[in-house]
């Protein structure tokens, strides 16, 4: 071996021995450190046999003690970096030692660390330093974090007693913030704020760490302060004794506002009221920057509506309104942004005033619709005649060609307001469009508006019933000169529907009774039950009131149409009975044709000209033939067929007349030669 590899090799040998003893120095230290540090917190924290008190020595022996493991480390990584490396493993093992005694101390460390914290909190406790005790609060929980882990008694120990004492730093903080601002959620709405020394700590360490504590005093103010100033005939005062500083907002009653300038002055006296006692700097915004960030948009909204409730809807009323309203609004927004409330960008309210005049149409137009929903809502049956000789209003563009009917009053009233506002589109020529569109919106909603707010009767009262049929035809042939002639088409299908919906509600109704009138099993009887003759006198008198209900409010050409649909649905259903039938005695047969007699005679006299009864009722004539057949005998009954040229022939088929005589004759020569001749 050369000399100077003697002496690498005798360096090393020293280097490897100086490090052995410092590192199981530094573990036999660290060792210790982290025993009394553990005795001395169980004995503070666990046992209570000591005084918790600060404790420097063994705070600042980890720090000796870390600087010593830097030190030895350091030394470590030169030798390493010194390619001193033939006992490589060695300084590898020397490392991980350190590390082992590193996180020892660091534990200690953390243990005191807590411990003198503590001892700090509770100092800022008694002293009332809130803002400090929530800082070390948060240092805390920073510093024990990763301590969570371990499951040392001492640790648990110590941390029980610091959420002890952050339960009764948070309580105190609590108690004398509710002393300072207090707020009533009954009316009269009351906010005081306790200017006491100590506020401005309070209200800091409240936006620390109970901010919700100022969320629920901006909800107080938006919910019971600012919304009901806005809102409602109020009346705001303030009330100042030394310290104490209230402001009462009290409801005179429920009304809306409708003074803006009332609830301008209320707003300026409520935020004065706060910039002079409640504008504090918290730790990043003042309480009146918070506040303002919560409610500015909100609050503009409100104003915006409340503004909507006073503009005029009058041409010259509004220009004066105008003029007043943007001053009052620029200094209202110059107050709110002084007292932080708003910024300058806060500027709804400022566009919403200079655009003014196109919200008053829109209010005007709203107005019309509303006096339009009004005008709906009346009274059907308060009518009026109209028609060819009795309508003198001149509304139609061809009043004379419109049949003489009733129709309600209230659509007089549509019309004459769809006029007032043709007038005022074509005064304001800037804004006809929109005014034209509410004509246009007042007639599409005339239907369903009607249908909802009378539907009761429109589904029970058949006179109901043709009136509204009535108006939406009528107003329908008003708007056809117009441009609203999808308007004009929905409503008249709207009356038509409806009308239609109504015919047949009674078809269903005679529907029902020829079910239970016994006309189904006339095969089996030897006479008619009593209830067929009162159900065909049922269906009879339920037109008869019907008639009562539709004659002369309908237009007469429409009233003849529905009751004759109506009428010859029920003869229809009777000439199917008897069609349907296999065998009818000749007793059966007499007392049919009592039946159907009646209706021959009741028929007619529903129609307003009896002789029309065969135009509506197309069923008619082969209903009479019926009736003859019923009543005649079998040579009378070939005289009527006349070999296919007679009168029964233009209403019954061959096929038809043959299944009549084999129900209701009996089998005989006679009525086999008929048969034949008809066959043939």
């Amino acid at each position: 071996m050369s000399f100077v590899a003697e002496i690498l090799c005798s360096a090393e040998k020293i280097a490897i021995e100086n490090m052995d003893k410092n590192v199981a120095h530094i573990l036999y230290i660290s060792d210790g450190y982290k025993q009394d540090v553990l005795q001395y917190i169980e004995e503070v924290y666990i046992k209570f046999s000591r005084k918790s008190r600060s404790n420097l020595k063994l705070l600042n022996k980890s720090n000796t003690l870390m600087t010593n493991i830097l030190e030895i480390d350091k030394t470590l990584d030169e030798i390493i970096t010194n390619e001193m490396n033939q006992a490589s493993n060695m300084f590898v093992l020397y490392k991980q030692e350190l590390n082992k005694a590193k996180q020892v101390v660091e534990l200690g460390s953390k243990l005191i660390k807590i411990h003198e914290l503590l001892l700090n909190i509770n100092n800022c406790i008694r002293c009332k330093k809130y803002v400090d005790g929530i800082k070390l609060i948060k240092e805390i929980e920073e510093c024990s974090d990763d301590l969570e882990i371990i499951q040392l008694d001492a640790f648990n120990g110590i941390i029980n007693k610091f959420r002890i004492s952050k339960d009764i730093l948070i309580r105190e903080l609590v108690r004398e913030y509710r002393e300072c601002i207090q707020y009533t959620t009954a009316k009269p709405f009351t906010l005081t704020i306790n200017l006491s020394e100590n506020i401005v700590e309070i209200l800091n360490a409240v936006g620390i760490c109970k901010s919700e504590l100022i969320d629920e005093l901006v909800e107080f103010l938006w919910n019971n302060m600012f919304s009901v100033i806005v809102n409602y005939k109020a009346t705001v005062s303030v009330v100042e004794q030394n310290k104490i500083k209230k402001i009462i907002v009290d409801v005179n009653d429920e009304k809306l506002n409708d003074n803006y300038n009332n609830v301008f002055e209320n707003v300026i006296l409520l935020i004065n009221f706060l910039n002079n006692h409640f504008r504090y700097i918290l730790d990043i915004d003042t309480t009146l920057d918070y506040i303002g960030k919560q409610i500015r948009i909100n609050l503009s909204e409100l104003i915006i509506n409340c503004l909507m409730n006073t503009i005029p809807t009058n041409s010259e009323e509004l220009e004066k309104y105008t003029t007043a309203v943007v001053k009052d609004v620029e200094d209202l927004q110059l107050e709110l942004i002084k007292c932080k409330i708003f910024t300058e960008d806060t500027d709804l309210i400022i566009n919403y005033v200079k655009s003014i005049d196109v919200f008053s149409i829109h209010k005007r137009c709203a107005e019309y619709i509303c006096r339009a929903r009004e005008i709906m809502k009346k009274d059907l049956n308060d009518m009026v005649e109209i028609g060819t000789e009795l309508d003198k209003t001149n509304l139609l563009s061809s009043s004379n060609t419109f049949p003489t009917c009733f129709i309600s009053k209230s659509t007089l009233e549509l019309i004459d307001l769809s006029e007032e506002i043709r007038k005022d589109a074509t005064s304001l020529e800037a804004n006809a469009e929109e005014l034209y569109s509410t004509i246009r919106n007042i007639f599409h909603i005339y239907g369903s508006v009607v249908e909802h707010h009378h539907q009761k009767l429109l589904q029970t009262t058949p006179k109901q019933v043709a009136l509204f049929y009535n108006n939406c035809i009528y107003l329908s042939v008003f708007l056809l000169p117009t441009l609203f002639v999808q308007e004009s088409y929905l409503l008249k299908r709207t009356g038509i529907r409806t009308l239609v919906g109504s015919i047949q509600q009674q078809i269903n109704e005679i529907e029902d009774i020829i079910k239970i009138s016994g006309l189904s099993s006339l095969n089996s009887k030897e006479k008619l039950d009593t209830i067929t003759d009162k159900s065909i006198h049922q269906c009879l008198k339920q037109q008869e009131l019907l008639q009562t209900a539709w004659h002369k409010i309908l237009p007469d050409s429409e009233y003849n149409r529905s009751i004759g649909y109506i009428l010859n649905y029920l003869c229809n259903c009777i000439i199917n009975e008897i069609l349907n039938k296999d065998e009818i005695s000749s007793e059966v047969r007499d007392q049919l044709v009592d039946i159907v007699k009646d209706i021959l005679i009741r028929g007619p006299k529903l129609f307003t000209n009896p002789k029309d009864v065969r135009v509506y009722v197309k069923v008619w004539d082969r209903f009479n033939e019926l009736v003859f057949i019923l009543n005649l005998n079998l040579n009378e009954v070939c005289d009527r067929w006349a070999d296919g040229n007679g009168p029964l022939a233009l209403q019954f088929k061959p096929e038809e007349i043959q299944r009549l005589i084999s129900i209701l004759y009996q089998n005989s020569d006679m009525a086999a030669a008929v048969l034949a001749k008809i066959i043939k």
